[in-house]
């Protein structure tokens, strides 16, 4: 219902439609015209949608009757349409269909790709995807049973019913979890492990990528990371890379985990939100601008229902300087709350300003339910 790209946001409205703020320069505001907003601004012609997904520069969305439309840059297929394209194309600046994709359950929309969980289990992805560079939605081998689909800068996750993780793509900072890192695609689906020794990570009932890191939600309420940890973004104080899952210390009672780029947030229950990692242009929310990895909450938010951690993600020419890091979170109200970098007014805020706490971006009434 909520979801922060590279340097623009968008939240879904009880209404089915949606508003985006934010950089728009590839069109990926879908208010068919290239011209950034510093405000929430509708959608055009966007109805029945139940759910929404931003990232790089593009946008999708999932609509009632389970097909996918996208909107924005197109120069990898990441719009799914059949076509390509390394230019501004005006025609793509609104919401057009993702090419033979129906029954479609969920979104997951990264730098510059998307994936669909079907109804039937199975996942299918487009654009520069972990399972191949492909203009149209492809299966990805090895998945079946899966109820969510994450997406990070190179890599993909899919938690099945059983609470077990699948991942695949990238896995140089072993953001794969499967103890084996190598900088190799690995395009079949993985089983993420507990151990070195083989067992299997289980009971897991929410799982967030972020860009070179995989953060995954326990039945317990705990939370555990894996990956590149430079920036303290797996949550300890080491610079290590963790080629297996490891426990967060200080975070108990969550509900959900979203992992962005070089820090990750964790909602509790009750509504508070809680993030630890880089910190340099204030995205964990604490007031300041140290980073910590140690889970500080952030401030005057006590009402949280859900959250989304944004930051630089991977596009086709590699990476991006680490610049543009936020967060928001929804709270119960329908508000939506972001604080963090502000340089392409991606806080919403009618500003530029950074924002080391939470400002409301007066998106109106957000779908939460």
């Amino acid at each position: 219902m909520l979801s922060a790209g590279y340097d623009h946001a968008c939240a879904l409205l009880n209404s089915g439609s949606a508003k985006c703020w934010g950089k728009n320069i590839q069109g990926q505001l879908g208010d068919a015209t290239n011209t950034s907003k510093s405000v929430p601004t509708p959608v055009s012609n966007l109805t029945d949608a139940t759910s929404i997904g931003a990232g790089y520069n593009h946008t999708c969305s999932l609509k009632s009757g389970g097909t996918v439309v996208c909107w924005g840059y197109n120069n990898v297929g990441q719009l799914g349409d059949g076509t390509s394209s390394s230019s501004i194309d005006p025609t793509k600046n609104s919401p057009h269909a993702v090419t033979a994709l129906s029954s479609v359950a969920a979104i997951a929309i990264a730098a510059d790709y998307g994936c669909a969980l079907k109804s039937d289990g199975t996942v299918a992805c487009w654009g520069g995807a972990p399972n191949g560079t492909t203009t149209t939605p492809a299966s990805v081998s090895g998945v079946s049973g899966a109820i969510k689909v994450t997406t990070g800068g190179e890599h993909a996750c899919a938690l099945k019913s059983d609470g077990t993780l699948l991942c695949w793509g990238k896995h140089i900072y072993g953001q794969l979890g499967n103890g084996n890192p190598s900088s190799s695609t690995i395009y079949s689906a993985q089983t993420v492990k507990a151990d070195g020794l083989g067992t299997v990570l289980s009971g897991v009932i929410d799982v967030s990528a972020g860009d070179r890191h995989t953060c995954a939600l326990l039945s317990d309420k705990t939370v555990k990371c894996w990956g590149n940890n430079n920036s303290l973004q797996s949550g300890s104080n080491s610079a290590t890379e963790y080629i297996l899952p490891q426990a967060v210390a200080g975070v108990s009672n969550a509900i959900a985990v979203s992992a962005g780029v070089n820090h990750t947030c964790a909602l509790i229950t009750g509504g508070q939100v809680m993030c630890w990692g880089n910190n340099d242009h204030g995205q964990l929310g604490d007031g300041g601008t140290t980073s910590r990895h140690t889970p500080a909450a952030v401030s005057s938010l006590t009402d949280a229902a859900a959250i989304t951690a944004a930051g630089v993600l991977r596009s086709a020419l590699g990476d991006i300087a680490s610049d543009h890091s936020y967060t928001c979170a929804l709270r119960t109200n329908g508000d939506v709350m972001c604080w963090g970098s502000n340089t392409e007014s991606q806080l919403g805020d009618n500003s530029t300003t950074e924002r080391p706490s939470s400002v409301s971006t007066n998106a109106g009434a957000v779908f939460w339910h």
